[in-house]
């Protein structure tokens, strides 16, 4: 980093590139399935949440119980792999009404006077849009859950539901969202789904009901925000987010712009820069260039475009406060200046194909 970092306790450093873990497996998945089908008893928790993870609360219901899911299991929008149910055997739970939902541990804390200041007891992550584990995420994970804080941070519970239908709204809108098939169509009933639950949330006269309703809504959020199609991708080969650190301190920055406490010890072309280097940072993606592809272009542009609206959308003040900055400070601009730096995606891709995925991505905003 060519500048003293802003948020000393936050500094991150660019990632080395390493090989990605081994993903997941449908066979593996499909064993542990099998053997929770003939030992229920002995299977654990963080098992039991594994299967949630992949299959779905009334799936897991199905195989071991209401009983055992009582505590500590979170709630998922029920996008199933149908093809792995079919395969070991389970019905498609979304027509099974009789299974009752089960309350997870998401939690809106709410300050004295009703508005919110946080969240906490997020759950386990959800399944991706991939069928065999997580994958590689382009955008860092951490980033959707910002953007459900960002949200509904120091709103009632009345404001908070009907920020995160615009929430959904965006969603709908990412470049994935626009060709309509099948399992896009799932992704959309889910949506609406939840937003019917939200519209129901902001009129609900008891703030405490209102919590706790968009509570059990924010897992479901999130699992049809990671099954959207182009979240993950299956390569294995990644310099990884460091999104701990990028997201600390683009969440600090936000809280501040927030808030307009600004700290007088900081520089502001210092926090300017360390801002948009994190916010790159959490973007994992490193293809090669798609020379005369249009194809690969295409997939590019979009990919860029939706890390950019995940951004704006997760950090509206930093995003906003960057854009008044000038050109200089734009997001695009400082990526085709810096991509060949250490930890910065889309090294391989030549400047004049950049400069096409800027004015893509700058149409699409």
């Amino acid at each position: 980093m060519p500048y003293k970092s802003a948020f000393p306790q936050m500094q991150t450093k660019a990632q080395p590139r390493r090989q990605g873990a081994p993903r997941q497996t449908v066979d593996l998945t499909t064993e542990l399935i099998q053997r929770t089908r003939v030992q229920p008893t002995k299977v654990t928790a963080h098992e039991a949440e594994q299967l949630q993870s992949m299959l779905g609360n009334r799936a897991v219901q199905q195989l071991l119980g209401k009983d055992f899911l009582t505590k500590n299991i979170a709630t998922r929008t029920q996008l199933i792999q149908m093809d792995m149910l079919e395969k070991v055997g389970l019905p498609d739970s979304r027509k099974d009404s009789s299974a009752t939902a089960i309350v997870q541990r998401a939690k809106l804390n709410r300050r004295q006077n009703g508005t919110i200041s946080g969240i906490s007891q997020w759950s386990n992550r959800p399944t991706s849009n991939l069928r065999s584990g997580q994958g590689r995420h382009l955008t860092a994970y951490v980033v959707f859950q910002d953007t459900i804080l960002s949200n509904v941070r120091d709103k009632t519970p009345t404001e908070a539901a009907n920020q995160l239908i615009l929430v959904i709204d965006v969603f709908l809108d990412l470049p994935a969202m626009r060709q309509r098939n099948n399992f896009n169509g799932l992704i959309i009933d889910s949506f609406n789904v939840i937003k019917g639950k939200l519209s129901d949330a902001s009129k609900e006269t008891d703030e405490k009901s209102a919590s706790d309703i968009i509570g059990t809504l924010i897992d479901e959020i999130l699992s049809a925000r990671n099954k959207i199609p182009g979240t993950a991708i299956s390569e294995s080969d990644s310099h990884g987010h460091g999104e701990a650190g990028s997201a600390g301190i683009l969440e600090k920055l936000e809280t501040a712009l927030r808030k307009n406490e600004w700290n007088s010890s900081w520089n502001e072309d210092v926090v300017a820069r360390e801002a948009l280097e994190s916010i790159w940072y959490l973007f994992d993606y490193n293809p090669p260039d798609p020379a005369n592809d249009d194809n690969k272009l295409d997939d590019i542009q979009k990919r860029v475009l939706t890390h950019v609206m995940s951004i704006r959308l997760a950090y509206p003040c930093v995003f906003d406060w960057l854009t008044q900055k000038g050109q200089n400070y734009w997001l695009m601009p400082y990526l085709i200046k810096n991509n060949k730096s250490m930890g910065m995606p889309l090294q391989q891709v030549a400047s004049e194909k950049l400069q096409k995925v800027q004015e893509y991505v700058h149409a699409g905003l």
